[in-house]
């Protein structure tokens, strides 16, 4: 397959991951990557209220003293979705994150074999199952993430792709851009 670059979306606090996209060929994924993870991810656990990033140049203008929010940032808050970022240079602000990215790596990529994209995505899906179902865990009195918080099933804010463009508020995006951050 070559180089993969994992795109992973997980619950801080019921340990849920929610996806894992394999971004080939770089080390930079680009925003309709990260578009497209979080589709999926909110497709099947439906629209978070917050979402946190890190201050990677898709979800941060780090070019300017002043940044101005990224498409991504603007699409997110369009959304109804709350975005908070991490204090720069503290990967340990997403430590969790940072985790799942080496148990994906260790369980569904190193040392496997798979003959395209599809698969290698289905194999993602699979071990996330696992994970997210029957692999307790220390941080949660160990019990998997959906046996610790069945409700993390699903934010009961539901998407569609085809709803998209009618849930999408102009109002939110002017309303945080006023607020001058």
């Amino acid at each position: 397959m070559g180089k993969v670059s994992l795109i992973t979306i997980v619950d801080v606090t019921s340990r849920l991951k929610a996806e894992s996209y394999p971004s080939l060929e770089t080390t930079n994924p680009a925003l309709p990557d990260y578009q497209l993870t979080l589709r999926r991810a909110f497709l099947t656990y439906g629209l978070p209220q917050v979402l946190t990033l890190d201050h990677g140049t898709v979800f941060y203008d780090n070019t300017t003293p002043s940044p101005f929010p990224t498409k991504l940032h603007l699409w997110l808050l369009a959304l109804g979705i709350k975005v908070r970022f991490t204090r720069k240079r503290r990967p340990t602000d997403h430590a969790i994150i940072e985790r799942t990215h080496q148990t994906m790596t260790a369980q569904a990529l190193l040392g496997q074999t798979y003959t395209s994209h599809a698969d290698l995505w289905a194999g993602l899906d699979e071990r996330r199952e696992v994970l997210n179902r029957h692999l307790p865990t220390r941080a949660l009195s160990h019990k998997a993430p959906l046996q610790a918080y069945p409700q993390a099933v699903h934010s009961g804010r539901l998407y569609r792709p085809e709803w998209e463009e009618a849930l999408l508020s102009l109002e939110k995006v002017c309303s945080y851009l006023a607020q001058g951050k």
